[in-house]
């Protein structure tokens, strides 16, 4: 969901053959740079979202 400059995350998953080869956290990890690139804000709402933000502070500069 897009408000503003505010990227809302609802729900994040990989399709069935590529679960556990990481598409997840590499997708999650594109969309906080493009967000810093871009100088978007992202809201993570969806369970695997919040916990990806958690194992990489180094990211907080783009959550909203």
């Amino acid at each position: 969901a897009v408000r503003g400059g505010a990227r809302m995350i609802l729900h994040v998953e990989a399709e069935q053959g590529l679960r556990g080869s990481g598409a997840a956290a590499k997708f999650m990890q594109s969309m906080a740079e493009y967000a810093r690139e871009k100088g978007l804000m992202l809201f993570p709402r969806c369970s695997y979202a919040v916990a990806w933000h958690k194992r990489h502070p180094d990211y907080d500069d783009v959550l909203a």
